[in-house]
Parts: structure tokens; C-alpha cells; sequence
């Protein structure tokens, strides 16, 4: 069991990066590996695989393979994407199946095309570039449907061994934690967090799915909203998840709501719809409505609330009421000093390791004038900024940081992605602004990818977004200005959001940093308001992180059986469906 994360801020020691790592990762000098360069490609046992079948973990300590990827007669093989191995070591899929997420399926997610039974992105897939086995020739890279060339870096001396050593960001002062993989644990626990006040002036639809245990399926648990203002909404709301806003002002929804787990209220609850809850109900001022309001729970109020009659609950509890922020690590005194880490890097990466000239992508950069492939072997990496007059596509083999010094505007289509079984956190200390098309990450393991942008003005997008990663905006916050279909999360400073969000969490998130080093020296008498824990910490002591419940000693953020997940009977589902000879928790 991991020791529970201290959330102190800390001014950690030096370390160094991935220089030293040995032994080839498949790629070569003059990026030749034309064979392993897409996104969700590949049966080749190099480091880039996947593993569908990983214990709920996204890692595989047990047989020394990275995330995603399995075992088999030796070799770690992608079974996340091995037509051959999907799934597990010889599950065959058939002549009109493809590969996805480790489970045979006859199509892909949107935005991947099935070629030779694996769902592949042509966008960027060197195999398949621009559409099935049209592949680049060595030396090319495929950006935008086009082989293009790809830029030269010196991959040999910078290769690394099933991915590379964590990513630690220690060089930097004022790091919640070290390692990147704690810091996606510990910074994305729900579908959406806000640390202020989130409007929804369309609709809202969380909901979950686990990228280690199979492909995105609508309407799975533990999609969650945090807000720590007000929440407002002028549409339909769902939530398969927890609903927790902290405001004073409580919540205003002028349509209905529909959340699977519990709901809290830090004030009034105003619904003018027929609405549902799932689990528990806690509401610390009054409800407000005409309309009939089940909660399947009990519903948890102050003595002198006033409930309608048209409000239906298992029991009731008067008592006094308190609501808790959602989103703490993140917001106000404990917000991510996105700016300072990058600081921290601007002379001292990998840069040099490979030949990564820093202004690569702006106007005055050697490949500003054209479409532009980088493909990035494990390490810590740095850009002054992303301008470029072309297209660009930055693909991960391995764990790699990419730190980004100025803003990335992106008039062009942007690629920022990566290899199954790599993992890529990008720090960018200005904004990030979208004009055209963007891909973040893999809808087929979101957790691999997280965003973190420290600008005043944030993540802005002027198009329509379908993204398989999680981003980070704050003090700026994240804007839309066109529907948003994004597999992973967001924190941001605040919302309104006026055209349709739709938001899978990949739950893998909560277990990214279990590949990390545990703390060599944890404080033994820590401060008990600097501390939570994490799922699958232990409770005994400590309380868990929000919206975690403390479930027979351990932090858990369900208390029931998601989809894909082995049961005995239909009651430990949260779907309460239980189906196969193998018992697997089903989706109704």
C-alpha cells in the first residue's frame, strides 16, 4: 500500500534525466522506425505497447513491461492494440476486427479508421499516413495525412528501456510532488474541477471509462464535477459520477440533473426539472423546486432547510452541514507554479542530448517554414514556444516532459501525442491558444497525457475539440468557443461554457504515479490540512483526497464494480448488470 501523499510544497533536490538510459527503444538515429511512429499502431515488441489486462494498475511491475503491454513468450507485446494479442497474450481478434483498447471490436473510436485490424489515427500514423498502407519511407514522418521529413535528433544516445525513468521534476521549487505521475494522481481526481464558479449554458455529460481495462463505453461510473464557487446550469446535466460544489450560492440547474454517486451543496439547490441522485444528497441550505426530486440515498440537510414535498429520499439526517472544496490542490495557495517549473528547465534538459534546437517551432525556428515531425525518446525537454506556419506533430516514445517556455499558438493543425505505453506531460508557461485543428493525446489511454498551462489567459479553443488527455488551466482557466469532446479532464480556474461538453475520465489517471519511487524521507508528524490520500492509500489515519470515499480502510473513488471489472453478482455492479461465465460488470 503507497503512503499517503503530503501536499506540503517542497524544494526538492537536482536529478538528471534520461541521458543515461540503455538499451535501443526501436528508434532509430534518422528516425527510421516507420513501423512504430503512430499513435495507436503497432504489434512490434518494441517499448510502445499497451496492456489491457494490468490489474487496474498502469503499470506492470510483475512482469517489467511499461503500461498497456503484456508479457508474452518473453517479449512485452501492446495488447491494447496487438490484433494478435488483444487483450492478452493470443487473443486472436478476427478478419473485420481491430484491436481497441485491448478488446476485438468491428470500428474504432472517432477520429481512428481501422487498418490491418488496429484502429489507427492517419493523421499521424507513419504505416497508414493519409489512409490504410500508405506508409512513409525512412526518414519521414507523417503530419496531417503527409509524409513529410522528419526532423533529425540523435535518438541513439538518448534511448531508453521500456520507457525510460519517471519523469522528476524536482529541479523546480514549489512542486506538490516530485514525480509527474504523482502529480497527475494527485491534480486530476475529477471529470471537471473548477476553482471558482462554472456555468453550463448547454449540455453536460460526464461520464467514465478505464483505458486499462478496455475501450470508452458511454455512461460508466465515477465521472465527476468539482466546483468550489457557484454552479449554474441552463441545460440538461449528467453525471455518472460525484457532484460536489462548495459555494456558498450553491446550485442553480433550470433543466435536469442526473448524478449517478452523491451530490453536496454548499448552499441553496434550485432544480426546475425532474432530477435524480444516486447515491446521498447533501444540501446545506434549502431545496428549491416544484419538481419531483429523487434521491436514492439519504438526503443530509440542516435543521432548519426547507424540503418540498416533491423531494423523495430513502431517510433523512438534520444536522449541521459542511462542504468541503472539491478542487484544493490546485487552486489558490496550492495552485501548480506552472511558470516556475518551466523556468526550472529552460537550461537544464535533454535538449542537447538529442540535438532539439529550443526555437524549433517559432517564426525564426528551421522548421517554422514547413510541416514538421518530432519524435521525442524519453527525457525532459524544452521549446521557447510552438508558432509554426505549418503543420506540427510531436509524438512521445517513452516518458518525456516538454516544457514550453513563451505561448503555443497553433493556426496550424497540432499534434501532441503519444506511442502506446509512453507518457507525456507538457508545461507551457504562457497560453495556449487553438485556431485550427489540435490533437492531445490518445482517446484509447488518456491518462498518458496531461496539459498544464500557466498563462493568464489559459487554454482558449476557436474550434471544435476532441481531445484523449487532461489539461490544467489555471489562474487562466479553459474556453471553449465550440463543443468539446474530451477523453480525460479539466481543471480550470473558472467556466462558461456555451456549447456542448461531453467528458470521459479515464479513472487510469488516479494510478499513474504508481511506477514513481515512494518518498525517501516522508515527514513522520505531517500537517494533517497538507494531506490526502490517494486512491488506494490507506484511510486508517488520513483522510482521503475529494471525491474518494474511505471504504473498508482504503481510498476508493467507487464503491462499486465499474464496467469490465470481475463480479460475483449484479448488486456489486454499479451498472447492476453481471454477465458472462467469467462474471464482468456490464453497461445496461
Amino acid at each position: 500500500m503507497r503512503s499517503v501523499i503530503f501536499c506540503s510544497i517542497l524544494a526538492l533536490a537536482l536529478s538528471t534525466g534520461c541521458a543515461s538510459c540503455d538499451e535501443d527503444s526501436g528508434i532509430g538515429s534518422n528516425n527510421t522506425a516507420g513501423q512504430d511512429m503512430g499513435t495507436d499502431t503497432g504489434s512490434s515488441a518494441s517499448n510502445n505497447g499497451t496492456n489491457a489486462e494490468s490489474n487496474n494498475s498502469t503499470t506492470n511491475a510483475e512482469n517489467e513491461c511499461p503500461a498497456y503491454q503484456d508479457l508474452c513468450g518473453g517479449t512485452c507485446i501492446p495488447t491494447q492494440t496487438d490484433p494478435d494479442n488483444c487483450g492478452g497474450c493470443g487473443v486472436v481478434c478476427g478478419a473485420e476486427e481491430a484491436c481497441s483498447g485491448g478488446q476485438c471490436q468491428d470500428s474504432c473510436l472517432p477520429g481512428l479508421e481501422v487498418c490491418d485490424r488496429e484502429c489507427v489515427d492517419t493523421q499521424l500514423d507513419n504505416r497508414h499516413c493519409g489512409g490504410c498502407n500508405q506508409a512513409c519511407e525512412d526518414g519521414e514522418g507523417c503530419v496531417d495525412n503527409t509524409c513529410v521529413d522528419a526532423v533529425d535528433l540523435d535518438f541513439d544516445a538518448a534511448s531508453c528501456t521500456n520507457g525510460g525513468p519517471d519523469i522528476d521534476l524536482s529541479p523546480a521549487q514549489n512542486v506538490p510532488n516530485e514525480c509527474a505521475g504523482n502529480l497527475a494522481e494527485l491534480t486530476f481526481r475529477w471529470g471537471i474541477c473548477s476553482c471558482e464558479d462554472f456555468t453550463t449554458n448547454n449540455e453536460l455529460d460526464v461520464d467514465a471509462f478505464d483505458s486499462t481495462l478496455g475501450p470508452y463505453q458511454p455512461g460508466d461510473f465515477g465521472g465527476g464535477v468539482g466546483v468550489n464557487g457557484r454552479y449554474t446550469a441552463n441545460n440538461p446535466v449528467s453525471v455518472t459520477g460525484a457532484f460536489w460544489v462548495a459555494g456558498a450560492e450553491g446550485m442553480l440547474v433550470n433543466n435536469g440533473i442526473d448524478v449517478k454517486l452523491q451530490l453536496q451543496s454548499g448552499g441553496n439547490w434550485t432544480v426546475n426539472s425532474t432530477s435524480s441522485v444516486g447515491r446521498d444528497a447533501t444540501v446545506k441550505g434549502d431545496i428549491i423546486t416544484s419538481s419531483e426530486v429523487n434521491i436514492a440515498g439519504k438526503l443530509i440537510t440542516e435543521a432548519a432547510s426547507n424540503v418540498p414535498g416533491s423531494v423523495n429520499y430513502a431517510s433523512v439526517e438534520r444536522r449541521a452541514v459542511n462542504v468541503p472544496e472539491p478542487c484544493t490542490i490546485g487552486c489558490a495557495g496550492q495552485a501548480i507554479d506552472v511558470g516556475g517549473i518551466v523556468a526550472a528547465f529552460e537550461g537544464n534538459n535533454d535538449n542537447a542530448v538529442i540535438g532539439l534546437e529550443s526555437n524549433l517551432l517559432l517564426p525564426e525556428g528551421t522548421q517554422a517554414s514547413g510541416a514538421t515531425r518530432i519524435d521525442l525518446p524519453c527525457g525532459r525537454y524544452y521549446l521557447d514556444g510552438i508558432n509554426s506556419n505549418q503543420a506540427a506533430t510531436i509524438i512521445a516514445h517513452g516518458k518525456v516532459a516538454l516544457f514550453v517556455g513563451g505561448d503555443v499558438v497553433a493556426n496550424n493543425p497540432l499534434t501532441l501525442s503519444v506511442m502506446p505505453g509512453a507518457q507525456l506531460d507538457i508545461f507551457v508557461a504562457g497560453n495556449f491558444t487553438t485556431n485550427n485543428e489540435i490533437q492531445l493525446g490518445s482517446q484509447n489511454y488518456p491518462a498518458m497525457t496531461r496539459l498544464y498551462v500557466g498563462g493568464e489567459n489559459g487554454f482558449i479553443s476557436n474550434n471544435p475539440l476532441t481531445l484523449g488527455g487532461y489539461i490544467y488551466a489555471v489562474p487562466g482557466g479553459m474556453t471553449t468557443n465550440n463543443e468539446a469532446e474530451i477523453y480525460g479532464g479539466i481543471f480550470t480556474q473558472s467556466g462558461d461554457v456555451n456549447n456542448p461538453w461531453r467528458v470521459h475520465f479515464d479513472r487510469a489517471v488516479t494510478r499513474v504515479g504508481d511506477s514513481c519511487d515512494p518518498e525517501p524521507d516522508p515527514d513522520p508528524d505531517p500537517d494533517p490540512e497538507l494531506q490526502c490520500g490517494r486512491e488506494g492509500d490507506s484511510c486508517q489515519n488520513s483522510a482521503c483526497c475529494n471525491p474518494y470515499l474511505c471504504i473498508e480502510g482504503t481510498c476508493q473513488l467507487l464503491d462499486c464494480v465499474p464496467a469490465f471489472g470481475a463480479c460475483d453478482t449484479s448488486d456489486e455492479c454499479c451498472s447492476g448488470t453481471c454477465s458472462g461465465n467469467n462474471g464482468i460488470c456490464v453497461l445496461q
